[in-house]
């Protein structure tokens, strides 16, 4: 059991800090969500290959707030700086007996992104 603990301790350490992946499902049915999937975690490895800024967001500084706990407070920031640059939907229509039922899912894949933070103000980087 102690072993058990400290390795999770430890491997918490080994985390990259400032790197993150983001992934978003949301299905729609005739116009209506009916079901949304958002996931952010904290990335095992780090790369240092990023070069692309896709966007910054402004938050109100509070001190000692960690930056996943910022990212996930400001997640419809994050979503649409994400749906700028890799989307990916499906549209599917059925047709039954003279009535239509359309359903969208919109999905963003699992990407891996940088944030670097400064004065209340996040920058989101890519590849």
């Amino acid at each position: 059991m102690f072993k058990l603990i400290f390795i999770l301790i430890f491997s918490s350490t080994l985390f990259a800090k400032n790197e993150f992946i983001f992934g978003y499902r949301a299905f729609f049915q005739n116009g209506i969500i009916s079901d949304e999937k958002f996931n952010i975690s904290k990335a095992m490895l780090d790369q240092n290959r990023y070069s692309t800024q896709i966007c910054s967001i402004k938050f109100k500084e509070i001190k000692n707030t960690p930056t996943l706990e910022l990212l996930i407070k400001n997640r419809e920031k994050l979503l649409e700086c994400f749906l700028n640059q890799k989307i990916h939907s499906r549209y599917f229509l059925d047709s039954i007996n003279l009535s239509s039922q359309t359903t969208t899912i919109l999905s963003i894949a699992p990407t891996k992104f940088k944030v670097e933070r400064a004065d209340g103000v996040l920058d989101i980087f890519l590849e």
